[in-house]
Parts: structure tokens; sequence; C-alpha cells
């Protein structure tokens, strides 16, 4: 039996029928269904709390237990001490949504955070 392939009418991508959804607009890959429907809040006092928690347990501190790319954000918002999102969007070629949850996870380890200065949101140490 052949393979039904469809094209996702948020990316583009080509991809195998059994692994879309319909939604509103209309039939979308599993990797745009997730981005839509399952995002990770910044501001989430809970997921702090988890994270805290977790984080204790199991002995982590720093960037233990981040991925290689939320270690490289977390380093270069260091480093340089105040940094725009969209200097991170370009320097790992991210979308606007993956930099959210990166930001996201590193906010509730309450290693970066974001903090307005002069009317602009800059990530900042925490």
């Amino acid at each position: 039996m052949e393979e039904e392939n469809v094209t996702c009418d948020n990316c583009g991508d080509l991809v195998r029928k059994e692994w879309t959804f319909e939604d509103n607009n209309g039939i979308i890959c599993e990797d745009c269904y997730i981005d839509r429907k399952h995002t990770i809040k910044i501001c989430d006092p809970l997921a702090v709390n988890s994270a805290k928690r977790f984080r204790e347990l199991t002995g982590q501190k720093g960037t233990d237990g981040l991925s290689d790319l939320q270690k490289q954000i977390y380093d270069l918002v260091q480093s340089k001490g105040k940094v725009e999102p969209d200097e991170l969007i370009q320097t790992f070629n991210l979308s606007t949504k993956q930099l959210e949850n990166q930001i996201a996870i590193l906010r509730h380890c309450e290693l970066i955070k974001g903090k307005k200065m002069d009317g602009e949101i800059f990530l900042v140490p925490f």
C-alpha cells in the first residue's frame, strides 16, 4: 500500500497524511500542531516552582540539565549582560516561537529573564 503525502497548510512541508491534523486553518503537520497547541508560558509560577524543586532534588545547579542550545543562549546572555531577542533569533537560527520556548525554560530555571530598558525588552541574567 502506497503512503499518501500531503502538504502542511502552515509550513508547506510534505508529510505523511497520518502525521497531520485538521484545524480551523486547514491540514497541518505534527510540528505545527505542537507549536500551536502546546505553548510554554514564560511567566508561570508553578513551572518555576516545579523546575526549582526538580533541580534541587537532582542536585542540578547552573546549566546542569540544560540542552546544548539552552546552554549557548545562557552563555551568550551571561557574557554580554543583555541581549535583544532578535540577536538570539539570528545567532541561533530560531523562529520566534522556538526562542520563546527556550527562554521560558531558562526563565523557569531562574537563569535569565526579560527586562525592559529604554522602551525595549532585553534578556538579562537572572
